[in-house]
């Protein structure tokens, strides 16, 4: 069984290694990322429902240390992929939400700190109430996807054990984000401020330019949307672009040329 768990989990990183290496964009990245590792979680959820375990350290080691190395890749891609879509054009804003970021983590730690002690001395005292299934006592508070979730693949603690594990992951990840934008920063010399450039056209003129640029699928392999585009140019030009689809409608009912700005 333990040998089946490695292999299972060494093809998936191989296989993120290969979309490491193929997709270059990180929102792309981590969204086919976690698909790889959702997909081998129904392998692994399958394999233990047809196997079953032999004994009681049998299921506690799967719960303990073999599920949450794949859920914690899970976890991991997850927040990378809500970061990265969340992440501003600005140099000094994304070290902001990077920072903000790793403040939550670190918080985190700090919540969970009598079993992330636990965790990290390798306690398994409690392991019998922590990691077989089927042992929920609120007393043990266990993470609320415990009381939502398929009682044949879960533990009180096993997702928490999981969580420790992608943030620690994630932590790594965004020190390095971090490193790479003062890299960048010191390259490039001080950062352009877009805020000189504001844009002193009409709005009329800017809403042709997002609708352009939806049309001929400029962005993101064609796959940005309206209001991604929308707030780009927002930030990037410092303007409101109100109701925009409004602005589209009466670029429709234009008598002359519909987009006169282009």
């Amino acid at each position: 069984m333990k040998a089946y768990f490695e292999k299972l989990y060494n093809q998936v990183s191989q296989a993120i290694e290969t979309v490491d290496s193929e997709v270059h964009c990180p929102i792309d990245r981590a969204e086919r990322s976690s698909s790889v590792v959702r997909e081998n979680i129904e392998k692994l959820k399958e394999y233990v429902s047809k196997t079953g375990f032999e004994n009681n350290e049998e299921e506690i080691f799967f719960f303990k240390e073999i599920k949450p190395k794949f859920f914690a890749l899970l976890i991991m891609y997850v927040k990378l992929y809500d970061i990265h879509t969340r992440m501003p054009i600005l140099i000094k804003e994304q070290r902001k939400l990077l920072k903000k970021e790793l403040e939550k983590i670190h918080q985190y730690f700090d919540n969970q700190q009598e079993f992330y002690r636990y965790y990290r001395q390798r306690g398994s005292y409690m392991d019998e109430s922590y990691f077989l299934r089927d042992r929920y006592d609120i007393k043990l508070l266990p993470d609320i996807s415990y009381l939502d979730s398929d009682t044949t693949f879960r533990t009180s603690k096993d997702y928490q054990v999981a969580k420790i594990m992608a943030f620690d992951l994630l932590n790594d990840r965004l020190s390095i984000l971090l490193k790479d934008l003062d890299y960048q920063e010191s390259k490039d010399g001080a950062e352009i401020s877009l805020a000189s450039l504001p844009w002193t056209d009409t709005k009329a003129g800017l809403i042709e330019i997002l609708y352009g640029l939806q049309c001929m699928g400029s962005l993101n392999n064609a796959n940005a949307g309206l209001t991604q585009i929308a707030r780009l140019l927002e930030s990037a030009f410092q303007v409101d672009l109100g109701n925009y689809s409004r602005g589209f409608q009466e670029m429709s009912i234009r008598k002359k040329s519909r987009t006169p700005f282009l």
